[in-house]
């Protein structure tokens, strides 16, 4: 179990560097830079991936293995498909991958091949968001980590919902383990969003259709998802207040593990609205993250900037 008192100092310890020093250049399109590399590099091809050297398997689903590798001694997170049956969706992902990189929201791209159905990213040893419930309450901040961790996945979705390829939407969010299962947490103690295989675009109509397979109790649900589980996907549409929706339940979850179950009566104005049956009475992303930035008291001097 990680929930040492090692692990713990180990990820105090990084909070204290990263906070005086960033050490990543932000990279042109189509170039990386990770681990202590001192320059950007064009995305490793075909040829490159001769030389990684695969050490092992650290997460898998449905569509793709992912392993942790190594480089020319950086490691970096490999993924490949798993199953050919989700050779679309697998390739769907990478494509999105490519449009959205790069981008603090996202994990940084590394390289791919697309012929040999694989890719590769930053690996980031602390994992997916899951882990913070062995971290949060832990680390003594000036303001709570999981107000910044909060607010920092309001500023996600309202950059997927504002994203360069469109309003793109987070189909397979159907409980807060499965929410977090979808970001990272880097050695900052940031979220960035990792997992884009359902990421689709908002069509005309203004909804779109997200496949099925859910449990009834796993929450959070919006309307649309709850109102149709029956059948075999979700014909009422899902929009971009489908995932505002589901804030309220991911910012609780997060206050709850820093034992800060008090700031919900701060927010339950707001949170009220992201629960309203009607979807066009939510708020925006955009709007829910100005509003979570001034409710929670931020400023440019603390960790919410």
């Amino acid at each position: 179990m990680i929930q040492s008192r090692s692990w713990l100092l180990f990820c105090s310890l990084l909070v204290i560097i990263h906070s005086v020093i960033d050490h990543k250049l932000k990279c042109a399109k189509g170039k990386f830079k990770v681990g202590n590399m001192t320059e950007c590099l064009p995305y490793l091809s075909c040829a490159d991936f001769q030389d990684i050297r695969i050490l092992k398997l650290i997460g898998y689903g449905a569509v793709k293995w992912v392993f942790l590798a190594s480089w020319n001694d950086v490691s970096i997170a490999v993924s490949s498909l798993k199953n050919p049956l989700y050779f679309d969706d697998f390739h769907a992902g990478l494509k999105v991958m490519k449009q959205l990189n790069p981008s603090r929201y996202v994990n940084q791209l590394v390289g791919y091949c697309e012929q040999e159905n694989v890719y590769a990213t930053e690996y980031q040893q602390m994992n997916n968001a899951n882990i913070l419930k062995y971290i949060l309450g832990d680390l003594n901040r000036t303001v709570p980590l999981s107000k910044k961790l909060c607010i920092n996945y309001i500023e996600i979705l309202k950059f997927i919902h504002n994203s360069p390829i469109g309003m793109r939407l987070n189909c397979d969010s159907n409980s807060i383990e499965k929410i977090l299962s979808q970001l990272l947490v880097t050695d900052e103690l940031n979220l960035v969003l990792n997992d884009v295989d359902a990421l689709p675009e908002l069509n005309a109509n203004f909804s779109i259709t997200c496949g099925r397979n859910i449990s009834l109790t796993s929450a959070p649900l919006s309307p649309p998802e709850l109102i149709d589980v029956s059948s075999k996907a979700f014909t009422l549409g899902y929009t971009d207040k489908s995932d505002v929706w589901k804030v309220p339940d991911v910012c609780n979850y997060l206050f709850t593990l820093e034992n800060l179950s008090a700031l919900r009566y701060t927010l339950f104005s707001i949170n009220k609205r992201c629960k309203n049956r009607d979807p066009f009475e939510r708020p925006s992303s955009s709007e829910l993250f100005d509003l979570y930035r001034e409710l929670l008291m931020c400023s440019k001097s603390d960790m919410c900037k």
